[in-house]
């Protein structure tokens, strides 16, 4: 595995003939390895780079970070520092909203525009987030992760693993809801908004409301399943998102 030189992103095949490169915006308590299986899906010349906050895997002795500009910028510098080209953003849940936010800036500070920015599981940032979770108790945040299918079945009932990664899911949803709540503002990147039709975190004509952000083309697609469709099998999103891209760059 590869690492950026601040440990933002974090590389898992560093394809040598590869021109594109995705990188993917973790949810709320989940670490780069989440996207691990995308490599074997994504095609020879798409290299896969995903986000490693502070607080989690190689960056578990860092403290966590509830500050949304800070995670913005040192993503931002990272990919800048790389030289990366040819980007493509995927962000599922909270990582949408990091996603848009590194697209805005990457554009207004370094003139990069993204190929395409991918945004999964969440409505734009002009909806306000109707629970501020990350001051909930123990037992109505473990609900809400139950409801989402967002703890593993096998550890649900395990205290000790319920009280480490509570800090971590905490964490994540305060920098989750310290995301500012802005007006629409139109970014020259197509925009590719999916969602799982069951999701019960938000209702699904919502996701429309991503036509906004975008003065280029912007579909939404729709999967079987709730907030994590996309986990048991990532093929159809990666299949998607490559599709979306290909299209938009023949």
């Amino acid at each position: 595995m590869k690492f950026s030189n601040n440990k933002w992103l974090a590389c898992f095949n560093d394809k040598p003939n590869a021109n594109i490169n995705i990188i993917c915006f973790p949810f709320g308590g989940a670490g780069a390895s989440v996207y691990r299986p995308w490599d074997k899906e994504l095609p020879d010349n798409i290299r896969l780079w995903a986000v490693q906050l502070p607080g989690r895997e190689n960056r578990f002795v860092e403290g966590f970070t509830r500050d949304h500009a800070v995670v913005v910028k040192g993503i931002v510098d990272d990919i800048v520092a790389m030289s990366l080209d040819n980007i493509v953003l995927f962000g599922h849940s909270m990582g949408s909203h990091i996603a848009l936010f590194v697209a805005e800036k990457l554009l207004n500070n370094h003139a990069v525009s993204p190929l395409l920015l991918a945004v999964s599981g969440n409505v734009p940032p002009n909806i306000k987030v109707k629970k501020p979770w990350s001051t909930s108790t123990n037992e109505q945040l473990r609900a809400h992760l139950k409801e989402l299918d967002g703890i593993p079945a096998e550890v649900a009932d395990d205290h000790d693993f319920l009280e480490m990664y509570m800090d971590k899911i905490r964490a994540d949803y305060g920098l989750y809801e310290g995301i500012p709540i802005r007006g629409a503002f139109a970014l020259p990147v197509p925009i590719l908004a999916l969602y799982g039709v069951d999701d019960p975190l938000f209702p699904t004509e919502n996701v429309r409301d991503w036509s906004q952000y975008s003065s280029l083309s912007v579909d939404v697609m729709e999967f079987k399943g709730a907030h994590f469709y996309f986990q048991q099998d990532c093929r159809g999103v990666v299949e998607a998102v490559c599709t979306r891209l290909f299209a938009e760059n023949l």
